[in-house]
């Protein structure tokens, strides 16, 4: 049985990119920002739901080195970090609705574009309400106090997330066209 090279290759680079970036959120001056959502999102839209339980426990053992040997605090680390599968979910969901054949055709970049951006307002949306009903950190905060307090998260988290999809829908579009052009010398 032979696999194509793209079954192994995208699932890879996948990998390391979340690899290298999960342990800091949203980046400093020597960490790039968490590609997380964008790595669930271009496995549904390049891979296979079949690769989702891999990267989901992927991301949770990462979380895991990062807490005990990285030095991350664990304060994310509540009941509501269950509610990541549904948001990782999302985001594969999304990917996978705006796949098609041919999805990187120009006139198709728009629908990819919004799907990105309509998984990552709802993976947001999750994440961050799960945190407030369930992390048990706000009590005593209403929830539109929570919502005034976290919109300075919304940008970065959208921005990051559309970033890395945009780029890596880039480097497959380069790729392909450079295979292309090197079947048809």
């Amino acid at each position: 049985m032979s696999l194509k090279l793209e079954t192994v290759i995208t699932p890879s680079i996948l990998a390391l990119a979340m690899l290298a970036t999960r342990f800091h959120h949203f980046g400093s001056s020597v960490n790039l920002p968490d590609a997380s959502l964008a790595v669930f999102f271009l496995l549904g839209l390049f891979g296979s739901w079949r690769w989702f339980p891999v990267f989901a426990l992927l991301a949770g053992a990462i979380d895991y080195a990062a807490i005990t040997w990285g030095g991350v605090g664990d304060y994310c680390v509540t009941p509501a970090y269950l509610f990541l599968l549904p948001t990782y979910a999302v985001m594969t969901a999304g990917g996978y609705f705006a796949r098609a054949d041919g999805a990187l055709r120009l006139r198709r970049l728009p629908f990819v574009a919004l799907a990105a951006l309509a998984s990552t307002v709802v993976a947001f949306v999750i994440s961050n309400g799960s945190f407030y009903f369930f992390s048990e950190y706000f009590a005593s905060l209403s929830l539109a106090d929570y919502v005034a307090r976290t919109a300075k998260y919304f940008t970065p988290y959208l921005a990051y997330a559309l970033l890395y999809i945009a780029a890596g829908v880039a480097v497959v579009k380069l790729v392909r066209a450079v295979r292309a052009s090197i079947a048809a010398a």
